[in-house]
């Protein structure tokens, strides 16, 4: 499961994410949309981001599969 997947199951806009992770919201923007490759973020950005959204560091190298449009 994708860093965009694990923050709207959490129910968190990308500036929430930001503001209880400390991360950046641009570059959670730029994670979530492949500008920057996840497995290239630092493993302290990836703490930050899994330890907000309870999840594992680990758990944000699953990517994202892309979203059907109906």
């Amino acid at each position: 499961m994708g860093l965009a997947k694990l923050r709207k199951e959490a129910g968190l806009t990308l500036k929430e994410l930001a503001k209880i992770s400390g991360v950046n919201y641009v570059k959670i923007c730029q994670i979530e949309h492949g500008k920057i490759k996840v497995e290239h973020i630092m493993l302290r950005t990836a703490k930050k981001l899994a330890n907000a959204l309870g999840c594992e560091p680990l758990d944000l190298l699953t990517p994202d599969e892309p979203e059907e449009k109906e």
